[in-house]
């Protein structure tokens, strides 16, 4: 029995591996942390894989290196995922602005699931954000948010106004 568990614990390291490795990667290859700096230049699931057990092996002995990557500016970390999140966010809705209007009205959709999910609304609260598209639609399309950047300037605060949306959501 005490054999059969000890050969679990490996199993389920390699499957981490293999679940955790591709979260890890962006299209131009290994993210960031010291794994990544030795793997540079280096594409594929091999790749990545490399790098997350550096990083794991590191991490157990130093700390964490992606956040050690991300204080110290080294190791090519991205510190500016939010402004990417907002531009993605601006860019989402400058190109489905029409199709958000028409499901936010009706109060469903998959264009307001997406849009639920880039403001990092939890699956529990999308069901809310939801009604809250609906019941707020004409503050929300209000004749002043003309723009991307505006509309979602009014969709952030009454977000912030929804006590559920305000624990649920990250909007920022």
């Amino acid at each position: 029995m005490k054999t059969q568990s000890w050969l679990a614990v490996p199993a389920v390291l390699v499957g981490l591996l293999f679940a955790a490795g591709p979260v890890w990667a962006d299209s131009k290859g290994v993210a960031c942390g010291p794994g990544a700096t030795v793997m540079a230049g280096k594409k594929g699931l091999d790749a990545h894989l490399v790098a997350l057990l550096l990083d794991w092996v590191i991490s157990a002995v130093v700390g964490n290196p992606v956040t050690l990557a991300m204080t110290s500016g080294t190791s090519g970390c991205n510190t500016n995922a939010t402004v990417n999140r907002q531009e993605a966010q601006e860019k989402f809705v400058a190109d489905n602005m029409d199709r958000l209007s028409v499901e936010m009205a009706q109060g469903q959709g998959s264009h307001v699931d997406a849009m639920a999910l880039l403001m990092g609304c939890s699956s529990q609260a999308r069901d809310a954000f939801s009604r809250l598209g609906q019941g707020r639609y004409e503050v929300i399309f209000s004749a002043t948010a003309v723009d991307a950047k505006s509309w979602l300037e009014g969709l952030r605060k009454e977000i912030s106004a929804d006590a559920v949306l305000a624990s649920q959501c990250s909007i920022s």
